[in-house]
């Protein structure tokens, strides 16, 4: 702000340096604004998706884990089939209960799913049963 000889402000000087500085104060009170809004409208949808991912994963192993453990028994009860699927069973099994059910931050949950749904099409495959729903063999997927 400009100073006269004796130290006052010119009020005219004064009034532009406003309207002057206006602008820059608005466009960063309204960039901070608009990243807060945007930053809780990104946590609302990531809650939000996290919900309904979660809720479709879970779905999905629990599934798995039914289909798997029903076929466990009957087969534990008829050894017609041999080992070799009972085995396969078991590794579904094994591969379900390591999924660990609380952990945010489980990184390989990806890789893991495609690992139990392959194993699980080979126990579909060992049973002679299809994993597909609306196939002409007996349907057992969702």
């Amino acid at each position: 702000k400009m100073a006269t000889a004796r130290g006052h402000v010119d009020p005219l000087d004064a009034a532009f340096d406003e309207i002057f500085l206006a602008e820059e104060r608005f466009q960063t009170q309204g960039y901070q604004e608009g990243f807060e809004l945007g930053k809780q409208a990104g946590l609302e949808e990531g809650r939000v998706m996290g919900i309904s991912n979660g809720r479709a994963v879970g779905s999905e192993i629990g599934f798995y884990h039914g289909f798997a453990c029903s076929w466990k028994v009957i087969l534990e009860n008829d050894p017609s089939r041999g080992p070799r699927v009972l085995k396969a069973i078991d590794a579904l099994l094994e591969m379900i209960w390591r999924i660990p059910i609380q952990n945010a931050e489980y990184g390989s949950l990806t890789e893991d799913m495609d690992r139990i749904r392959a194993k699980f099409r080979q126990v579909c495959s060992l049973l002679g049963v299809s994993p597909e729903v609306g196939s002409t063999k007996t349907s057992l997927s969702f």
